[in-house]
């Protein structure tokens, strides 16, 4: 389905975070856009989230992700990547402003020191998908490949 109006970016989800933080990288090379990875965004924000938590809370801490995450999601012309928790903990940040791109691998395909995503991967997965605007179907861990997939599911979406 055609969406009616641009989105100001695109943010990449993906169970394999390292991958995903990757192929966005390479993704906002070749489409000539600003590429920022959320988690990194989130810390630096927050300079020291451990010691957010320590001393203020999970509450707290969770409403200053949250904060930061609005703010970047109004930057433009972004190819953001995020993590699976922090997508899922902050959907509603997500609005019609990014379209969310779903990377699909293999669960064989994961990085086993994401286990929480390998313990779960169904669970997740099956988030994820009902979640994205646009899901793109890997074999494997090419980030050349994903990104040409990207850039056509992009050219049918928009």
């Amino acid at each position: 389905m055609k969406r009616e109006t641009s989105p100001l970016n695109i943010v990449l989800l993906c169970l394999d975070h390292t991958f995903c933080k990757s192929v966005a990288g390479e993704l906002s090379s070749r489409l000539g856009m600003f590429f920022s990875d959320c988690k990194d965004l989130i810390e630096y924000d927050l300079v020291d989230s451990q010691a957010v938590l320590a001393n203020c809370g999970i509450v707290y801490l969770k409403e200053r992700e949250r904060s930061a995450i609005k703010n970047m999601l109004n930057f433009s012309s972004s190819v953001l990547s995020c993590d699976f928790d922090i997508f899922k903990h902050n959907r509603r940040c997500f609005t019609k402003k990014s379209l969310l791109v779903f990377l699909r691998l293999p669960q064989k395909c994961l990085d086993k020191k994401e286990t929480i995503n390998d313990i779960a991967f169904s669970s997740h997965e099956k988030y994820l998908l009902e979640n994205a605007d646009v899901t793109v179907d890997l074999k494997s861990k090419s980030e050349n490949m994903a990104t040409k997939r990207i850039i056509k599911a992009l050219r049918e979406e928009l």
